[in-house]
């Protein structure tokens, strides 16, 4: 079976971030920016480089996760096509895990049971609305960014709409 394959147009801002090898990396900016798009597209960039490949996708909440962000990576939305086409992936939801044909994986979680992650071995993982997490919550996902890979980067990298500059 053939995945289909498409030219997707983004923002300057977006591209910097899809573009970006740093270890950590934020996209912030106000509501419409493309921040949640951005996080799909660059989870899917990075999981779709190796079978090996096994990025995180992740909210404070599975519930949030799922009620948003999870939308923007498979469903439409408006005029804009899912970040996933149709026929190139895998979803066993009882897992919470994406398969990318011919790519690795994305596993999809909440934060807010630290001791669910405690196992996880990711390459890069990707944070929807940062600023709900607490230091605690960003350590622990930081010590689970750890699978070599060959040509991939370990990168925790996020998205949130600007915060109080008290935030941690």
């Amino acid at each position: 079976m053939e995945v289909e394959t498409r030219e997707i147009q983004v923002l300057p801002q977006q591209a910097r971030f899809l573009r970006s090898t740093a270890r950590f990396l934020l996209y912030s900016g106000s509501f419409a920016a493309g921040k949640s798009r951005a996080i799909c597209l660059k989870v899917v960039q990075r999981a779709s480089q190796s079978p090996n490949a096994r990025e995180g996708l992740c909210r404070k909440t599975f519930n949030s996760l799922r009620r948003s962000t999870l939308k923007t990576l498979l469903e439409t939305d408006g005029c804009l096509p899912a970040v996933l086409p149709e026929n190139s992936f895998t979803y066993n939801k009882a897992e919470g895990e994406i398969k990318i044909k011919g790519g690795g994986s994305i596993l999809l979680f909440g934060c807010d049971d630290p001791l669910k992650l405690g196992s996880l071995n990711l390459t890069g993982c990707a944070v929807d609305e940062m600023v709900e997490l607490t230091k605690d919550d960003f350590v622990m996902l930081q010590g689970r960014i750890r699978m070599q890979v060959e040509g991939l980067p370990n990168q925790l990298y996020g998205a949130c709409n600007p915060s109080s500059p008290s935030h941690w």
